[in-house]
């Protein structure tokens, strides 16, 4: 088990910029950058579920 290496850095972070035009632009634009980036982390935590996944199957065919 200490082998095994899960490399992640999955975070979402509404920054400045997206906080501004939250409320200059009523949330039309930025609702479409946050959009972008929930996106974006939700590619990287189905990446990461695939990762854990592959690493349990190697670990149950290891310990056969």
């Amino acid at each position: 088990m200490q082998d095994v290496e899960i490399p992640m850095d999955l975070h979402v972070e509404v920054e400045g910029f997206l906080k501004f035009a939250d409320f200059f632009f009523d949330g039309i634009v930025a609702d479409y950058f946050v959009q972008s980036k929930i996106e974006n982390a939700k590619k990287q935590l189905n990446d990461a579920v695939y990762q854990v996944e592959s690493i349990l199957m190697d670990l149950k065919e290891r310990s056969r």
